[in-house]
């Protein structure tokens, strides 16, 4: 597995840092297999983004993203007898909620060594990775360790946010066979002798869970490993490009031929304090609540409700999803064609064929129930029905870099198409239980639907800017309607890159991520973490219906 550095990198690419996360975490939907490979190669310099024709470009650090550091720094405080809260305050850069979850992390992992300790005689190393490597480079595996008086038995524990998942099963698992490699072989922090035994196990910092992912020889280390392909060659040798949110904390962003630049696109009168992603969704879920956005779309914590919180929202949600899922299999259909009545059976009158329906989009049937009455309203308005357009996509992602504001900013429509004369159209659906009075009112309410209008606006389709619309397709229980904004309409294309830049601007410069209260706070998944001031009696602001449906949850 020969590594060509690409065009667009400076240097042979020989040596490289990586750990045990990273190549387990390439294949993620959400992930960036070229970002592990160079940037393991970036940690040690023998890889370089190939900008020297221009200033170079570095990205900006993220103060808010600390937590896990945050996490395993106190927790080694603590163990040296450091009290909990004091371990906890000393990170000054963590928003409210991060505080919280790290007193409660710091809580549950004061289990963590007498639970490993009981099944395998290990006591806690205080030490942050164990390395694996020489002249060609280092694998790494970082969380707490745990090591045998004599050294003969060692241990890592990843430590995971959620709840761990399942029984593990080491064979379908790229970190445990890593990890477990670079126990068997790597140089302990402590200098100890040579293991005989080695594990991998996992903790939940939300529940305090703790399961043992693998627990053998190195010789049966080293079998899983070369059973697994040795997935550190694998990672090392793919060069595949997947932009997304990635691409903020990417040290090739500068250079990636696959994120092209779009200068301005979001109108921000001065730069992020830190290289950062903003998507539709975001904008909309952070416009809601600052606390809530993070706590879920940056930090993926678990949910933590209210007590007397209502499904509501859920409902909202899980509707959207299923209508977004359905719409999915309907558009991607070959041939293509126009979604029709027949397509969606009343679940009511046509029980039988409805299930059916329901299965060939793979819904469940509730799930067809709780969506039907909205999507039913749709075949009258699908795009596929209408002369003058080809080249359809569904779902795509696409992905610019507004280097004025050092913002990554990612586009998902739900359908796009190329228009006959010229330009492109971009259409958003959404389920609600109302249609905004008018155009400019669906753009603040749908923040997505005007990001849209921006990308669309600054140049996104090359020399045809100007050209092309933005639709944003509302379906309610009792009709459908759509919003259109073409490009060549000036006084609806500024109101949209304002709702864009006045959200925008607040996200860009935000450190704290402070709350929004609302009474939708009593039914907000972030609740236990922000305990937000007292609820004012004002409205909860509308859910996004579809807001979650794609949202990345690594841990």
């Amino acid at each position: 597995m020969t590594f060509v550095p690409p065009a667009w990198t400076i240097g042979t690419g020989h040596s490289f840092r990586i750990t045990a996360s990273q190549v387990a975490g390439r294949d993620s939907p959400f992930a960036c297999p070229a970002k592990v490979s160079l940037g393991a190669r970036k940690a040690v310099s023998s890889l370089q983004p190939n900008d020297t024709g221009s200033s170079p470009w570095r990205r900006t650090w993220d103060s808010s993203s600390v937590m896990l550091f945050a996490i395993r720094d106190a927790f080694f405080d603590v163990v040296a007898g450091t009290p909990i809260d004091e371990a906890a305050g000393r990170e000054r850069n963590l928003t409210h909620a991060q505080r919280r979850f790290v007193i409660h992390a710091l809580h549950e992992l004061a289990d963590l060594p007498d639970q490993a300790g009981m099944s395998a005689g290990v006591s806690l190393s205080l030490d942050a990775n164990v390395e694996y490597g020489g002249d060609w480079g280092s694998i790494r595996v970082f969380g707490p360790h745990l090591v045998s008086e004599d050294g003969s038995v060692r241990e890592v524990v990843r430590l995971r946010l959620k709840t761990v998942k399942g029984t593990g099963d080491p064979g379908h698992d790229d970190y445990v066979a890593v990890a477990a490699r670079v126990l068997a072989n790597g140089i302990h922090p402590n200098r100890i002798g040579s293991p005989t035994r080695v594990r991998v196990s996992e903790f939940s910092l939300h529940d305090g869970r703790y399961q043992v992912l693998f627990d053998g020889s190195p010789a049966e280390a080293a079998d899983l490993y070369r059973v697994r392909e040795m997935p550190v060659q694998l990672a090392l040798a793919d060069i595949r490009r997947n932009p997304g949110n990635g691409c903020s904390d990417c040290d090739f962003l500068n250079v990636c031929p696959d994120v092209p630049k779009l200068r301005g696109c979001l109108g921000l009168p001065r730069r992020s304090i830190a290289t950062r992603a903003l998507s539709g969704t975001d904008l909309a879920a952070y416009d809601r609540c600052p606390t809530a956005f993070h706590v879920q779309r940056r930090d993926h914590l678990p949910a933590a409700p209210h007590p007397d919180a209502g499904n509501d929202a859920d409902a909202r949600r899980d509707r959207g999803i299923a209508a977004h899922q359905w719409l999915r299999w309907a558009h991607l259909r070959e041939p293509a064609s126009a979604c029709v009545p027949a397509d969606l059976p009343d679940p009511g009158r046509e029980v039988a064929a409805a299930r059916d329906a329901a299965e060939l989009a793979g819904l469940d049937f509730d799930a067809y129930i709780a969506a039907w009455p909205y999507l039913r309203h749709h075949p009258a308005e699908c795009l596929l029905r209408f002369n003058g357009f080809g080249d359809w996509i569904v779902e795509p992602r696409h992905v610019v870099y507004d280097s004025d504001a050092d913002i990554v900013v990612i586009a998902s429509p739900d359908l796009t198409a190329r228009i006959s004369g010229g330009g492109l159209l971009w259409r958003e659906s959404k389920t609600a239980d109302s249609v905004p009075p008018d155009v400019t009112l669906a753009l603040r309410r749908y923040p997505a639907f005007a990001l849209f209008v921006a990308v669309l606006a600054a140049g996104f389709d090359g020399e045809l800017r100007g050209h092309g619309a933005a639709e944003l397709e509302v379906l309610t229980p009792t009709g459908a309607h759509v919003f259109a904004v073409p490009m060549s309409d000036g006084s609806l294309v500024s109101e949209a890159q304002r709702v864009v830049a006045e959200i925008g601007h607040r996200y860009a410069a935000d450190a704290r991520f402070e709350p929004a209260p609302s009474q939708g706070c009593r039914s907000c998944d972030s609740y236990g973490w922000c305990l937000p001031p007292e609820t004012p009696q004002i409205a909860a602001p509308e859910i996004d219906d579809d807001e979650f449906a794609g949202l990345e949850d690594p841990f």
